[in-house]
């Protein structure tokens, strides 16, 4: 039988922290690396489009590929192959897209922008998705990445739901696309693109989590 163990109390002090004082960044060529895996992800899918969408809530997508955050309205990612990329995004979001790496084009559309706020100024969803190569004549079997992914034990079809606003599907089918729920290219465990981390991203997170670790110390 093992004899009791005697077990003492004593006052210890809290741990210090080296606290980096410069905040990194992911640099732009990180970004348009990370848009160029996410086509090439979307061609070995089958896929000849991929349009990623996001609001307050699910940006993760978003911020991933381009650093934008959406904030408190919606916006949209088209990545055609032969095209630069394309963000839509709403009035508030128009200035702060500046963050996004240089071959990135913004479009301002307004349908993305809050309630109240105006929506006059902006082209037709079905023209934009027209222009930017998507319909008869261009990419028909676009990849649609939301934030949610689904599995045969949820639908006949899973990658029929697509969990992005209806009238952006009913468009894309009005142009005769054949959308497809495509979330897993970055999320699905085993080959998604936002399960790994690159350096770049570690040392931003690194950086937040020892200044909040010290912030709660």
């Amino acid at each position: 039988m093992t004899p009791p163990r005697r077990v003492g109390l004593g006052r210890v002090e809290l741990p210090g922290y080296d606290l980096p004082a410069e905040q990194p960044s992911v640099p732009a060529a990180t970004y348009r690396a990370r848009l160029a895996a996410a086509e090439r992800a979307a061609a070995e899918a089958g896929l000849d489009a991929l349009i990623v969408y996001g609001d307050r809530e699910h940006f993760a997508n978003l911020c991933y590929l381009t650093g934008f955050d959406p904030r408190f309205e919606e916006a949209m990612l088209i990545l055609v192959p032969g095209q630069a990329p394309l963000l839509l995004v709403g009035n508030e979001g128009e200035a702060y897209a500046k963050v996004v790496p240089s071959g990135v084009e913004v479009l301002l559309y307004q349908t993305f922008s809050l309630v109240s706020q105006d929506r006059s100024a902006s082209p037709p969803l079905a023209g934009v998705l027209r222009a930017a190569g998507l319909g008869r004549g261009g990419a028909v079997r676009p990849g649609v990445a939301g934030w949610k992914y689904f599995g045969p034990g949820e639908a006949a079809r899973p990658e029929g739901w697509i969990e992005a606003p209806a009238f952006i599907v009913d468009q894309l089918r009005g142009l005769g696309c054949r959308p497809v729920n495509a979330t897993g290219l970055f999320t699905e465990p085993g080959r998604g693109l936002r399960l790994v981390s690159d350096a770049d991203q570690l040392a931003c997170f690194e950086f937040a989590a020892t200044h909040g670790s010290e912030s709660m110390r």
